[in-house]
Parts: C-alpha cells; structure tokens; sequence
C-alpha cells in the first residue's frame, strides 16, 4: 500500500522534472574522462555518493555528486570549494581522505574521496557489544583521526557509529567518514558539503543542542565519541532521549554508565561531562601516547546534576551565514602602511612623524538588525511548497527551525536558505521531510482539524504492531479511539506515497461510523481484527504509509466514499467537508500516525 521512496529518484524540484539524460549518473558513466562510476552507495539531501574506479590507476574512490539544482548555485559552489580545500589538508590514515572538487563540462558539481571497504560500526554492534579491549583500540582509533581534524581547525559534528567504517571489518583500522556537516573553527571559511544537515540525537553534544553557549569545539566531538564508545561497550547507544525536551535533560547530567564495563567507565565519564570545560580540552589530553601530558580523571557520579545554560531546540547545522571577503593583511587590526625607516616617539604635540607606522581600522560592519533578518528569514520560509515551516531567532541571533518539508532538497535549500540570512550566527533545525501526498494532508489536517500542538481531544491511533514496523506478509490492524469531547463520527483512513487513500472506516461492509466519546473501533480484519473487516495484508512496494484518524460532530461526506481513491481528488473533497462543519462549538479534530513497511 505504500509507494517507492521518492529519494530514489534524480529530481529537479525546481521545474518538477526529471535530470537530463546526459547528466544522470549510473553504472557505467564516466566522468571527466577519469572515473568510471560501478554503484550507487547512498542518497541524501545534498546529491549521491557513488563508488567509482580511477580508469588509469584502476584505484577505487567514492564520489560524492551534489544534486543538479544546488550545483548551479554559486554559493553553494563557493562553500562546497572552500570546504573541500580545508578537509582536504586532514591526512591521516585515521580518516577518510578529500582529494578534491571537480565541476565536469555537464555542470555536474562533485567531491572525490577515498573508498573505504568495509562495515560501519554500527553494523558491527548487531553483533553484540565489543571486549573492554576492542573498546580501546577503537578509543584510539578515534582519537588519532579527530585529533588530526581538530588540528587544521576541522570540527566533524557528527561522530556516529554511522560514521566509523571498519576496513575489512577490522578496528584496528577504522576510519572517520563524513564530515558532511563539519565545523570549521576558522570563522572565515564555511562549511556546506553534507547529506543531511544534522548531527543525530542519540550522539550530539549538550553544546550542539545550545547548551553552555553553544560554542562547539574539539571538545564537542569529544562528547560525541564518548557516546560512541559507550554504544560500542553496551553493545547499543545509550538512551539520551528523543524528544527536544528530553533529549536536552538527558545532557545536564553524566548519563548513567552502569551497563559499560568498569574499566572504561571513568574514562568515558571524563568525556561526557555536560561542561565542555570539565572534559579532555584534546584528543591528545584524552589518550597521552598522542603527544599531550595525561591528566587526572574525575570519578564518573551516576545521576549528578550539572547544569546546563539556556538550551536550543533541534540540531545545530555548520553551514554558512554569509560570504566573508579575507583580507590579505592586517584582518585583525586594520590596514597598515610600513615605510623603510624605523618609526620615532611622537612629537611632544602626540602627533606620529611622518615615518611612523600609521594603523587605520577598518570600519566595523552595522550591528546585525532582528527586525530586518526575521523579515528575511520569513520570506526564506514562503518559497517553500507543500511545507509546514516556523522559524524563530533567539536572543543569541541563531534561528531554530521546526515543520516540515518534502523533499530532502528542500531541506537542504532551506538550511542554506537561512543560514545565508545576514547575521544569522547557527541554523539549528527539527524539520522532518514529508513527501506529498503527506505534506498537503498534514496542511490540510493542521489548518481545518485541530492537528496543530496543544489542541486537546484528538483521536487516538493505535496500529497492531507497537513499534510501527511492519513485514511483508503481516496483517495491519488499528485501534482507534474516538475524541472524549463530543459523540459524532469517526473516520479512519491510510494515505500511501503513491498518492492512493484507502478508508478503512468507514467502509462497504461497515457504514455506521457513529460512535460516542471516547469510543474505541477496530480496523481491519484477521484473528486480532474486526469479522466483518477485509484482511489489510502488508506488500510490495515497501516504505511509509500515513494513518489518520478524524473525529467530527456531523457527517463529513453526503455519500459514501470509494474504498481506495487517488489523493488529490480526496483531499479537495476533505478540505470543503471540514470547511462546512459547524455544529454547537464542536470543531473536527485528527491525529496520524506513520508506519514503515520492510521485505522480510
């Protein structure tokens, strides 16, 4: 009942149309004349990453190619550039090697990496947690590929078990992959090479959430891998929330350490103290056969209470916030002019002699304005099609992001969007990506349904399987529960990314949708279902169906509708039946829910 993933197609979102020919890129093509691409290995927001042969040097590369309607932007041009050339300086064998940027006669726009054969570690742990042992070797691993980022001022922001390739599934040699989302710590160059413009919950650091300032540094990595290895030690990542609010709490504290074998917990603990100041200052502090004296580690207190300061929401985004032109000399203190004698005092008047050294600051750039930049930042938010944006900037000029968009290009123009507004210090966003059908029902839902948060009474939607995944061959059952505010008319249907709804109540064998407060209705067929339901079985093809559950106090529809009918003509339809609905202050509310279906 679900559509193919519209990520597995080129797209221009801009004209609505397919990539030319000329341009796709498959097994097979060759570009520049140099690399001939044999596989497709991932999708994201910013483009593709393929594995690619060197057609002289028979030398595997992986390539990361931007999507065609970002590599005709000239900052986006401009960043990726500047970028690649910092990252291109971190040579360790630690860390994935950057060997360049290449714009081909097509336009296509694309990054040349090394191709590391192997599982991630985040593979490697279905397996079960790794020996205390393994653990170090991985600590050191880690910290020898940081440490050499770290030094040429590189922040990778998203250090993840998704992160860490093992070569030949071997530790002793993993690597760092992806600084996709890096931060630079020269203020001069930005950054924008990424896949999906986000460091993960599970793995961020309390800094990138806002918290101690916000000032993210080699430390925040430190964090990051401190979670990494606690993941590696338990055998999984430790719960450190997933909602804003709790994911935020779960960083005011030492998370608890009682599952990782003892001999790693101080160390660990070291590292994921709240305080970035309470942490190693380096990876070299951290494991001292780098290079740094060892200093003394503070005992690990499950369930301490160190504070955080003012916290932000969403995850913190290394992009840019404007073009900065560098001045050749004097960028610190002004523009000077030397002459070839040395310099006398001053006359007794305190006026320099015309030999003396003559500083001239350069005049400082107008404050930023919050008034101009949120009128900026709202005109970013309308371009955006079948979205449900809001965007807010703190007191601290960083713009929090939340809603949706439908496509991971928008996410990624959006993010590049706002972060280019002038002044603009960090972009942090919880934006989720909603593909239509889903986008215009969401829209539709939020303004006409009583969807948006803080409406109370909404209908409760409960699938057979808890946790919303589903395999082929199982049977979809729901539960829902009608509002506990009004009797009226319950309404439960499935909208598929191909664009299709099914209204699974009511139906053909089930009319009367009457029901009181609070009642409860079972949907679908089978053992566990309803006797007069059809089976709901679960097939090709596979991805993410969206359940809606609608409570109103009159009828919706004059006549029955179809068991299955296309998207567009329904929601128009919906729309128009929610805009007539009035009886006795009672307004209509919904809810949905997501569910994912897999082959076995």
């Amino acid at each position: 009942m679900s559509g193919a993933d519209d990520d597995t197609r080129l797209i221009s979102e801009e004209h609505g149309t397919a990539a030319s020919d000329e341009a796709r890129v498959t097994p097979g093509t060759v570009l520049s004349h140099t690399y001939r691409v044999e596989a497709l290995l991932a999708r994201g927001g910013m483009g593709e990453v393929h594995r690619a042969r060197h057609v002289k040097l028979d030398t595997e590369h992986a390539i990361k190619i931007m999507l065609p309607e970002l590599a005709q932007d000239k900052r986006v041009i401009d960043l990726f550039t500047r970028e690649a050339a910092v990252l291109r300086n971190v040579r360790n064998e630690a860390v994935v090697g950057y060997d360049g940027v290449v714009c081909d006669e097509l336009g296509r726009l694309y990054l040349i990496m090394e191709y590391a054969d192997g599982p991630s570690l985040k593979a490697r742990l279905k397996d079960g947690p790794l020996t205390p042992d393994e653990v170090l070797v991985l600590r050191d691993r880690l910290a020898m590929g940081l440490g050499a980022a770290h030094e040429k001022g590189v922040i990778h922001r998203d250090m993840s078990p998704d992160n860490v390739i093992l070569p030949g599934g071997r530790l002793e040699d993993a690597k760092i992959i992806d600084f996709g989302i890096a931060k630079l710590a020269d203020p001069e160059v930005q950054t924008v090479l990424g896949s999906d413009f986000a460091g993960k919950y599970s793995y961020a650091s309390p800094e990138q959430l806002g918290m101690f300032g916000g000032k993210v540094d080699a430390r925040s990595d430190i964090y990051s891998a401190g979670l990494v290895l606690a993941a590696a030690a338990v055998g999984k990542p430790l719960p450190m929330g997933k909602s804003h609010i709790d994911v935020i709490e779960a960083r005011r504290a030492v998370p608890d350490l009682s599952a990782v074998p003892e001999v790693l917990r101080d160390e660990i603990a070291w590292m994921l103290q709240p305080n970035p100041d309470d942490r190693p200052g380096s990876m070299a502090e951290l494991v001292p056969a780098l290079g740094a004296p060892a200093t003394v580690r503070p005992t690990h207190m499950p369930g301490g209470n160190l504070q955080g300061g003012p916290s932000g929401a969403g995850r913190m985004i290394g992009l840019a916030v404007g073009l900065v032109a560098v001045l050749a000399v004097g960028a610190t203190v002004g523009f000077y002019v030397l002459r070839d004698d040395p310099p006398p005092s001053p006359d007794d008047n305190g006026k320099p002699d015309d030999n003396e050294i003559v500083v001239v600051d350069p005049p400082l750039p107008p404050p930023p304005d919050p008034v101009f930049m949120r009128e900026e930042i709202a005109e970013v938010i309308e371009q955006f099609q079948c979205s449900g944006l809001s965007a807010t900037l703190n007191d601290n000029l960083d713009v929090v992001a939340t809603g949706f968009v439908s496509t991971e290009g928008d996410l990624g123009r959006l993010v590049i969007g706002l972060s280019a507004v002038p002044g603009v210090e960090q972009v942090f966003e919880a934006v989720s990506i909603r593909p239509w059908p889903y986008c215009a029902a969401i829209n539709v839902l939020d303004t006409q349904a009583g969807l948006e948060p803080g409406v109370p009474g909404k209908p409760a939607i409960r699938p057979n399987n808890a946790d919303l995944i589903y395999y082929e061959g199982d049977n979809l059952v729901v539960r829902a529960t009608a509002t506990q505010m009004f009797d009226g008319y319950l309404y439960v249907d499935l909208i598929d990314k191909e664009g299709n709804v099914y209204h699974l109540f009511p139906s053909n064998r089930r009319s009367d949708n009457k029901v009181f407060a609070g009642q409860e209705v079972t949907v679908g067929g089978g053992p566990a279902g309803h006797p007069a339901d059809v089976m709901l079985p679960i097939g090709q093809p596979f991805g993410t169906d969206m359940i809606v559950a609608m409570s109103s106090p009159v009828p919706l529809y004059a006549e029955a509708r179809p068991f299955q009918e296309p998207a567009s003509e329904f929601l128009q339809t919906l729309s128009s039946a929610l805009t007539d609905v009035t009886n006795g202050g009672h307004d209509p509310v919904a809810s949905y829910v997501f569910i994912t279906s897999r082959e076995q």
